[in-house]
């Protein structure tokens, strides 16, 4: 609720699991992101149905890509 009381309407709830590989020997990060695949938004609906009736905000689900 403290969300609420800073005058936010709404929220999105989204799922982008960032695991990033540092390469140490040429000081890089590599990811291996795959964007858009269908079964991104099951994680973000679930929390949206969970938190459905339970908060005065407005829901947004969303996969982050």
């Amino acid at each position: 609720m403290r969300i609420k009381d800073t005058g936010a309407n709404g929220i999105v709830l989204f799922n982008r699991f960032y695991h990033p590989y540092f390469e140490i020997n040429d000081l890089t990060i590599k990811t291996n992101l795959q964007y858009n695949e269908f079964n991104h938004i099951s994680l973000p609906l679930l929390w949206v149905a969970s938190l459905y009736g339970k908060i005065k905000l407005l829901l947004a689900a969303a996969t982050g890509g």
